[in-house]
């Protein structure tokens, strides 16, 4: 019995041991950044003071109609020589990122991943950032407040007012965290995206806790935590925070807006204004515009770069109501006062309209594709039809000429290949048919030609009486058409003629000069 009581105890002991860790372990965090740990806490869902603010955001970045950017983070480390704090925030970077929602596509920075997949022969689809997040813990300073005095640090944070206060038995620690966003494909910074931010941590007896932040932007809250995690958990606020804004600078939003207490970026407002006036007054009038219809004049001409009479109207109203006489100073105040909740229903509902005359669209072009498709089978089905039969009338008259050129008759076998010719065109073998009998056919009327121009010289000599040309004539015909009869009976009639006026043979002895030697 009474090893029973003893063994009960010790396990009573335990769990007070075991129990409150793994309580603490997924520890509930309120609207501060984490809420008193005691012995009686609960186990519930971990959040941090900047989830509200990191989701807002992500709704700024959809109300503003910016399309969702791929961004990657490089492994932000720890530049200082601080052994307590963590090698790298990555980790906090990339949830921070991902928190933003679907206006944030993070690209994983795993060099090593893509060159293992890419050996193994894996094929990675991969889609590259426009921006680059890189940056470092820079600063850990310790000891901020002496030994044996007392301090405090008034703090104000979600509108509330508050003060850590610290005596001799604390320590007072600063931590920095240093941001920059450069562009992927130039490796190139961009001007005025950064973030340079404090946060001040505090260690007693019970360990370390967070006690107040300072932020470029005036953001400053206190804390009661007295507990290890909280040098963590004071990284893990300044490190949501300073990517808010970093992203809110890259995106050129104002992003502060989504912090509550924060106050205004003013050196982001200076420059982003110094940019608009570097426009041209029709690009000026696109953006005003733009921030005129997210910020509900849904009558405005988006796509037009000058003002109608009643957007004239609109924006005279507007520099009222703001107090600016100049469209650059108009620029920013309706940039900065974009009604967030407003506008995303705007955004929402013109992106679903569009997105219904896109399936719209692309149900034209599957009906059209589906036409174009069906009209080239049809097409290719008369072609194919066509070639059959231009190869059938090919191959008749083919053998036509064949036949034609067996028997002779080179027209016909010349008109064969012709037809076949315009049957298909590029067909070598009928062309070269065809320059064959084409040449033997002018061949043939260039003899026809020739013998009938002998023939018709030798009667005209002959008729003359002058039989040695007579003879030469009917000779050359007889020579280009031997199996004519006419030339060789001309031939034996003139050969008479000689013999009988020369019966000595001699040549070249006209009839006229004949009769002169016998007068």
């Amino acid at each position: 019995m009474g090893n029973k009581i003893c063994y009960s105890f010790v396990m009573f002991i335990c769990s007070l041991i075991l129990f409150p860790s793994c309580s603490w372990m997924q520890g509930h965090v309120e609207d501060k950044e984490i809420s008193e740990l005691d012995s009686t806490m609960a186990g519930q869902k971990r959040t941090t003071l900047m989830d509200d603010s990191l989701i807002e955001f992500g709704k700024m970045l959809q109300a503003y109609d910016l399309p969702p950017g791929p961004i990657q983070s490089q492994n932000i480390g720890n530049e200082t020589a601080e052994k307590g704090m963590p090698t790298s925030i990555y980790t906090m970077v990339a949830t921070s990122l991902n928190k933003i929602g679907r206006q944030i596509v993070f690209i994983p920075y795993d060099t090593q991943y893509v060159i293992n997949e890419s050996t193994t022969g894996g094929k990675i689809q991969r889609t590259y950032p426009d921006a680059v997040i890189s940056g470092g813990i820079t600063g850990f300073d310790k000891d901020l407040i002496e030994k044996e005095r007392e301090g405090d640090v008034s703090a104000g944070w979600a509108g509330a007012s508050g003060s850590a206060r610290y005596n001799a038995a604390e320590v007072a620690s600063k931590i920095t965290l240093d941001m920059n966003v450069r562009d992927y494909k130039t490796q190139a910074y961009f001007p005025g995206v950064l973030a340079s931010n404090s946060i001040i941590i505090r260690n007693d007896r019970l360990g370390w806790g967070v006690s107040a932040a300072y932020m470029n932007f005036s953001v400053s809250f206190d804390s009661e935590v007295k507990t290890k995690e909280g040098i963590y958990s004071a990284l893990r606020f300044l490190v949501e925070l300073s990517v808010l804004e970093v992203m809110g600078k890259y995106f050129s939003v104002p992003y502060w807006k989504c912090v509550k207490g924060a106050s205004e970026d003013s050196n982001m407002v200076i420059r982003l204004k110094d940019n608009f006036q570097a426009l041209s007054s029709s690009m000026q009038i696109l953006y005003l515009k733009k921030y005129i219809y997210l910020s509900g004049y849904t009558g405005v001409d988006r796509t037009s770069d000058s003002l109608s009479p009643s957007e004239q109207s609109v924006v005279s109203s507007l520099m009222r109501q703001y107090s600016v006489n100049d469209y650059p100073s108009l620029l920013v105040e309706v940039w900065k006062n974009v009604p967030i909740e407003k506008a995303l229903y705007i955004v929402q509902k013109d992106r679903k309209a569009k997105a219904r005359l896109d399936r719209l669209n692309a149900e034209k072009s599957k009906v059209e594709a589906a036409n174009k498709a069906r009209a080239l089978a049809e097409q290719q089905q008369l072609a194919s039809q066509q070639a059959k039969l231009a190869q059938e009338n090919y191959n008749v008259s083919i053998n036509k000429a064949k036949d034609y050129l067996a028997k002779g008759d080179l027209e016909k076998a010349q008109n064969e290949y012709a037809l076949a010719l315009k049957n298909i065109p590029d067909d070598k073998y009928a062309l070269a048919q065809l320059k064959v009998v084409t040449a033997q056919l002018q061949n043939i009327e260039n003899t026809n030609k020739a013998y009938s121009e002998a023939v018709t010289l030798g009667d005209s000599y002959l008729k003359n009486r002058e039989y040695d040309k007579a003879f030469s004539e009917y000779q050359k015909a007889s020579q280009l058409k031997q199996n004519e009869e006419y030339p060789k009976q001309k031939i034996e009639e003139v050969s008479k003629i000689l013999d009988s006026k020369n019966p000595l043979g001699i040549k070249n002895i006209s009839d006229k000069d004949w009769n002169e030697d016998n007068i």
